[in-house]
């Protein structure tokens, strides 16, 4: 394990993306944190914009598919979809990947006549972005293929609630530097 964001770094982050969306939107916005990863930093986001900033999680989940080089799918829940309608609606990430997620989350926010659409990330692994319709609006830090984890993201399911962020093996932080 190596720390490659520390708790101090991940808040410049965070605010740094908060004032673009605040130039962006300053009577507020919806917040649309993808679950699990994006929550902390939604929170953490909504404290530093202006406005009425609501907070209207968004469920996606990975199937992978049983045929071996079948691309996985992503279905999306939006838990509050009246939330959504005639707004401006940030969705939000912890890190993009492929962007599958968010091109998913992109088209089930569309369906619900929302003002606009934007994506913000922490952290976008762009290299391995592979969606048309993915690329986030707002975005903390491009990292290489990194596996990271802590602050909302999870290794194995566990350590969402690090202060920082962190990747499994340190050989791989020479590609952030």
């Amino acid at each position: 394990m190596s720390t490659i964001f520390s708790s101090g770094q991940v808040e410049l982050l965070v605010r740094d993306v908060a004032k673009r969306i605040a130039a962006d939107f300053p009577h507020g916005v919806v917040l649309a944190p993808v679950l699990r990863g994006g929550l902390i930093f939604a929170a953490d986001l909504a404290r530093y914009l202006p406005g009425d900033v609501r907070l209207a999680p968004v469920l996606a989940r990975r199937t992978v598919r049983a045929t071996l080089g079948q691309p996985e799918e992503v279905s999306v829940a939006l838990l509050y979809p009246d939330d959504y309608a005639g707004r401006d609606v940030v969705l939000v990430e912890g890190v993009i990947n492929t962007g599958r997620t968010v091109e998913a989350v992109r088209l089930a926010l569309a369906a619900t006549g929302s003002r606009t659409i934007s994506a913000a990330c922490l952290l976008w692994k762009r290299e391995k972005t592979t969606r048309p319709n993915c690329t986030p609006e707002y975005c903390g830090r491009v990292i290489g293929d990194l596996h990271v984890y802590g602050y909302g993201m999870d290794e194995n399911g566990m350590d969402r609630q690090l202060p920082y962020i962190a990747c499994v093996d340190e050989t791989e932080t020479n590609e952030l530097r």
